[in-house]
């Protein structure tokens, strides 16, 4: 019992919280609203995460824990909302994913969430996809668990993703909930940069427009209709550092928060999978990390007489198990899906010969691994693989196809480009942010097959250096083969170049790809150092 209250107390000094102090005197009544925020939980129902307090490695997260803690705050709070910031399915382990991410949506229901908006990984699967996971149908593309499937039991709201036809929003904009006689309107908005990080097909028969103008302009509709109090639910993020009340905040969820009508009082953000609990101004921004390992504790209280919020205070709370009962139904459910799953999780696929965690920079053994494993697989001369579609590490010894799932779980194609030495070139280039006047930005690409050195000392498009292909200097006018997954090749991440290349065929699964590849290749340890710094690393150019 002891050790009990000690953990626990260790979980209650991770929390943080920040007060904007009420401005208004005296109110003639007023309403508390409690709100629990989700963000970026991207299909974790398995207690799969830890974090390290201390010295001491915590579990959190997890569907049945996280259902069970929500429970009993609502218990002890009555008007608490539950939220979500998008990203709650796409990019997920298997357990959610071959079944089409419906037993993430089943635990959002029987958590009894209340509203939650898009995040581009609810575009993976394409809009008719979408629109079936959340509103209800048959998968058509399910081989495993093939069922009517109901849907949401709560609405999804986005202001800026519009029907190409009607000119409709494809979700309703906003949501209104009356807790005890205060009117909270919600408005739902994913990240401007949604063509940048998801693939023309997935979006085909939407449009999207920017987010601030789009949140504007129901928040000024809420507030014709008497509705002041406003929570957006932001897909778009940023980093305070440090991450703490104190820190300071950076990043794109700035530039929407900045341009927001005065009548928005919260932005519940996502995307970046930090955290963050902050003020701009008067408006607080708060984000829980990812997968379902935090969530934010949200306090309002509304003025009745100006239907104003008055007091806002966040907490950014570590969802660990200590003093939690996880609801039993969610368990449940969750273990019937992991016993469907079993036999494909468990099957043992390869052998790896040293330990290869995600790693963002440019020489990672893993994102060797994966861009060896495309680039045979079409028997490519070069190939690229982005560090966003490597979702999880893979470990020493024996390696399951869950655990390969798991770190590529998007199923894309392999993609064959035949492009000249002076279009990868181009490309290599856009590593830095094409036409951006060569802002420094972490997504440089893992090669197979090729090699340089790159200065960010230098002006963009010219930082790339001494480029070889097998060996031989990179020839401009020499076409080459060019393997990439096909998120990547429809110039995802923002890789224009790739999506101007018309002579293309397609090649495996990706997944697939790297399965052979381990098979073919035990203890496989790629060739490291194929890329390298000419000069220290510098922001901005």
């Amino acid at each position: 019992m002891e050790h009990m209250k000690t953990r626990t107390f260790i979980t209650l000094a991770l929390c943080a919280s920040v007060v904007y102090p009420a401005t208004a005197a005296k109110h003639s009544g007023a309403v508390p609203v409690h709100i629990l925020a989700l963000n970026d939980f991207h299909g974790h129902i398995q207690a799969d995460r830890t974090i390290t307090v201390r010295g001491q490695k915590l579990p959190v997260g997890g569907a049945a824990w996280l259902t069970g803690i929500f429970r009993a705050r609502r218990a002890a709070q009555p008007g608490t909302l539950l939220v979500d910031a998008g990203d709650m399915v796409g990019a997920s382990p298997p357990v959610s994913s071959l079944f089409r991410d419906e037993p993430t949506v089943e635990f959002l229901n029987m958590a009894h969430f209340d509203v939650g908006t898009l995040g581009n990984h609810e575009f993976d699967r394409g809009i008719p996809e979408m629109r079936r996971l959340w509103g209800g149908g048959v998968s058509k593309s399910s081989r495993y668990y093939p069922r009517p499937f109901p849907g949401a039991r709560f609405p999804m709201i986005c202001a800026n993703i519009l029907d190409e036809k009607t000119g409709k929003t494809l979700f309703p904009p906003y949501l209104i909930k009356t807790v005890g006689a205060a009117r909270v309107g919600f408005i739902g908005a994913v990240t401007g940069e949604l063509a940048a990080v998801t693939s023309a097909a997935s979006r085909k028969g939407v449009r999207e427009i920017d987010p601030a103008t789009a949140i504007n302009q129901w928040a000024r509709y809420l507030g014709s209709h008497g509705v002041h109090s406003i929570v957006v639910l932001l897909h778009e993020g940023g980093t305070q550092e440090p991450p703490t009340p104190e820190g300071t905040l950076t990043g794109a969820v700035l530039d929407v928060a900045d341009k927001l009508d005065q009548d928005v009082d919260v932005v519940v953000s996502a995307h970046s999978h930090q955290y963050t609990n902050a003020f701009r101004g008067k408006l607080l921004i708060t984000q829980a990390r990812s997968y379902g390992s935090a969530f934010a504790a949200i306090d309002l209280t509304v003025d009745l007489a100006s239907g104003d919020i008055v007091r806002k205070k966040a907490t950014i709370v570590d969802a660990v198990h200590d003093g939690v009962k996880p609801a039993n139904d969610v368990a449940a459910m969750v273990k019937s899906y992991e016993d469907a799953a079993a036999p494909r999780i468990n099957k043992v696929v390869g052998e790896l010969g040293a330990d290869m965690p995600t790693d963002r920079g440019p020489n990672s053994l893993l994102g060797a691994l994966i861009a060896d494993a495309q680039r045979e697989s079409v028997h490519a001369d070069v190939a690229f693989m982005n560090p966003g579609g490597v979702r999880a590490g893979l470990t020493k010894g024996k390696v399951t196809w869950g655990q390969v799932f798991t770190c590529q779980p998007f199923n894309n194609q392999v993609t064959v480009l035949h492009m000249t030495g002076a279009q990868i070139k181009t490309a290599l280039e856009q590593q830095w942010g094409a036409g951006s006047g060569g802002e420094a930005r972490a997504t440089v690409l893992y090669p197979s097959g090729l090699t340089y050195d790159f200065d960010e000392s230098q002006p963009y498009g010219a930082r790339v250096q001494n480029p070889t292909v097998g060996g031989a200097p990179l020839a401009e006018t020499q076409v080459y083969a060019v393997a990439m997954n096909s998120f990547l090749a429809g110039g995802g991440d923002g890789f224009p170049e790739f999506a101007t290349i018309k002579d293309r065929s397609l090649g495996p699964n990706d997944l697939d790809a790297l399965i052979s590849y381990l098979a073919a290749h035990p203890g496989v340890i790629p060739e490291a150092g194929r890329v390298h710094a000419a000069s220290a690393p510098k922001t901005g150019g």
